[in-house]
C-alpha cells in the first residue's frame, strides 16, 4: 500500500516539476535517496567488496562489506520487496510532510496560470464566437480574425493547464479524479442550468468545452482554495409524468419534465435576491 501511495505521490510532484512548479530541495534530496535505494543494482555490495580488496582500500570496512555481500547473495525477490516496502512506509509520510510546506503555494501558481489562460480565452470569446465557421473569417476584420486565433491558442493553454491544476489540488489533499470534482475546480457555474452546464462541459469542438461554457455565462476560473471544493453532481434523469388534458376533451397525456428546471429557477431567484440585498 505504501509503495503504491509513494509512487503516486512522487509521480504527481514530478508532473508539476515538469511544468515548472518544483518541489522543495529537501523533498528532492529524499526522493533521490529513495530512488538510489530502490533501484540499486544487484551485486552492489559484492562489487564494492571486490574493489576494496583488489585496490587495497584501507578505508573500506571489509567485515561489513563481506556481511553485506553475503546478505545480498541470499536475498530473494520477496526479501527485496520486504525491505523496499518497509522503506516506502518510512519515507512516504516524510515526503508528504516536506511537500506540504509548498503545496498551497504551488497550487496558487498553477491556478494563476490557468486563470491567465482563462482571461485570454474569455477576452477573445467576447469578440468572436471561437467556433465560428473558418470561411467567415475570410471577410472578417483584423480584430475579429485575431480574436478567433487567440481563442484557439488560449483554449489549448487551458487544456494543458487544467490537468496541472488538478494534480496541484490533489497534492493539497483535494481529490479531483471525477468529472464532478473537475468541473467546480475550473468552472463557477453561476446561475447556469445544471443540465445545460454538463452538456457544455462534455462538449467538444475546435476549442473544446470552453466556448460552450462561456456561452452559458459560466465563469472559467481556477477554484481559489482547493480545500473548498464541493463536487458538482450530474443532473437527475428526466422524468415522465402524466398530466390531465384541459379542454372539451378530458384525457391524460405524458409529459417530460426536467428536474433541473425547478432548480434553475430557484438559483436565479436566489441570485436576484442577493443582488437586491446588496444594493445600497
Amino acid at each position: 500500500m505504501y509503495d503504491d501511495s509513494l509512487h503516486t505521490h512522487i509521480a504527481a510532484v514530478e508532473h508539476l516539476a515538469d511544468h515548472g512548479i518544483p518541489a522543495p530541495a529537501d523533498w528532492q534530496a529524499l526522493r533521490d535517496r529513495w530512488q538510489s535505494a530502490a533501484e540499486g543494482h544487484d551485486g552492489g555490495a559484492q562489487a564494492a567488496l571486490n574493489t576494496a580488496i583488489v585496490t587495497g582500500d584501507t578505508k573500506a570496512d571489509l567485515p561489513v562489506l563481506t556481511a553485506l555481500a553475503l546478505a545480498e547473495a541470499q536475498a530473494t525477490p520477496v526479501h527485496r520487496a520486504t525491505v523496499r516496502n518497509a522503506l516506502a512506509a518510512a519515507i512516504y509520510p516524510r515526503l508528504c510532510e516536506l511537500y506540504a510546506t509548498v503545496a498551497v503555494k504551488n497550487y496558487t501558481t498553477a491556478a494563476q496560470r490557468f486563470d491567465k489562460a482563462a482571461q485570454r480565452f474569455t477576452k477573445a470569446a467576447e469578440i468572436v464566437d471561437p467556433e465560428a465557421d473558418p470561411t467567415s473569417m475570410v471577410t472578417a476584420d483584423d480584430r475579429t480574425r485575431k480574436a478567433w486565433t487567440d481563442a484557439l491558442i488560449a483554449a489549448r493553454e487551458l487544456d494543458a493547464a487544467e490537468p496541472v491544476l488538478a494534480v496541484a489540488a490533489e497534492l493539497c489533499g483535494t481529490p479531483t479524479g471525477a468529472p464532478e470534482q473537475r468541473l467546480p475546480l475550473t468552472i463557477d457555474p453561476g446561475t447556469a442550468h445544471r443540465r445545460r452546464l454538463w452538456e457544455a462541459f462534455d462538449s467538444t469542438g475546435r476549442c473544446g468545452r470552453w466556448p460552450a461554457l462561456h456561452r452559458l455565462g459560466a465563469t472559467i476560473r481556477a477554484l481559489p482554495d482547493p480545500g473548498t471544493l464541493e463536487p458538482y453532481r450530474r443532473p437527475l434523469p428526466l422524468e415522465v409524468r402524466q398530466e390531465r388534458v384541459k379542454g372539451p376533451y378530458v384525457g391524460i397525456r405524458q409529459v417530460t419534465v426536467d428536474p433541473c428546471d425547478a432548480e434553475h429557477i430557484s438559483v436565479i431567484s436566489s441570485s436576484a435576491r442577493a443582488v437586491v440585498a446588496g444594493q445600497p
